[in-house]
């Protein structure tokens, strides 16, 4: 790692050495992280002089706000890919050094662990519970609060649940539309901002699906899924679903049945961070039914063209998508 990072700082970092950079990164606790910083601003003697005051200012004002307004809610954005990618710029150094020496003046009430495009990362909850996060994630939390009546945070996106088990201690998960009430038990969760509805697989355990709008509830089973359409905010419950392929995205595929192409092509966008351009897009709600890999970005525009009857190209940072 120390040779990666001495070519981060030299700017002779191929692509392949960067992911490989960010990949141990993310794997580090945050603390590490945090002392890292801290260490190698203290060696490489960063010279403040040359940082703008004006943008330093406005970094410890946002910093200090939390300290002189009172009842503000404190959140922590742990960025994963960004923290990798900016580690050991110099104004990012400084507002990581001034974080950790003033970390015992600032108080938190909330942690928030969030993904962008093209990234996973997994979180172990102060109650053992643990989540596995794809790419563009939310899931944040209550310090103050959670493992006390019950174990509650607010998600968005997708994510594969590990609930450790405590018969007193619910654990709820508030997402949009949607509240969901389990003991103990493993699931996968999708849930988009932009998407027409929402789904959870069950993979063992119990759990309680609950629209918010209107109160209707289900009780899901192993190998049950439930997706609650948000335009008419019914609930739909299938059985003897493929469990292993909803949560294969964490094994590197996407597994899609009968998937409107609009949604596979969303799916690829976030998994790739690619901007794609559609040159038909009233043909995107014919389905798509196959399994794509989230690593190799030509071998699923080959797919897509072989399956899909069309024909794509990438120039510069776009896919562009011509359905015949």
């Amino acid at each position: 790692m120390e040779d990666l990072i001495d070519k981060y700082k030299k700017d002779e970092l191929s692509s392949e050495e960067l992911l490989q950079l960010r990949k141990l990164i993310n794997e580090m606790p945050d603390d590490e992280v945090e002392k890292r910083l801290y260490l190698d601003w203290l060696a490489d003697d960063v010279d403040i002089s040359k940082i703008d005051k004006e943008q330093m200012l406005r970094i410890k004002q946002t910093i200090e706000v939390g300290k002189v307004v009172p009842r503000t809610t404190r959140t922590w954005f742990i960025r994963w890919g960004q923290i990798a990618a900016a580690i050991l710029l110099p104004v990012f150094m400084l507002l990581s050094v001034y974080l950790y020496i003033q970390k015992e003046s600032i108080s938190s009430t909330e942690m928030m662990v969030s993904t962008a495009k093209g990234e996973k990362v997994t979180v172990t909850l102060p109650d053992g519970t643990t989540v596995m996060l794809n790419a563009e994630s939310q899931l944040s939390y209550s310090l103050k609060d959670f493992n006390t009546e019950t174990r509650a945070v607010a998600f968005q996106g997708e994510g594969y649940f590990k609930v450790h088990k405590n018969a007193d201690n619910p654990f709820l998960v508030n997402v949009r539309g949607l509240q969901i009430k389990v003991l103990g038990t493993t699931f996968n969760l999708l849930v988009r901002e932009t998407a027409k509805s929402a789904e959870l697989v069950l993979e063992e355990g119990k759990v309680q699906f609950c629209c918010t709008k209107n109160d209707q509830s289900v009780i899901l089973h192993p190998g049950q899924k439930a997706v609650l359409d948000y335009q008419t905010n019914a609930i739909s419950v299938a059985d003897h679903v493929d469990v292993a392929g909803a949560s294969a995205w964490r094994f590197g595929e996407m597994v899609f049945r009968n998937t409107e192409l609009w949604d596979v092509i969303e799916e690829i966008k976030n998994i790739y961070d690619m901007n794609i351009v559609i040159e038909k897009p009233e043909s995107l709600h014919e389905t798509f039914t196959g399994v794509l890999p989230t690593n190799n970005l030509n071998s699923v525009l080959e797919i897509l063209e072989i399956t899909c009857n069309m024909k794509a190209s990438i120039r510069g940072q776009k896919i562009y998508l011509e359905i015949e």
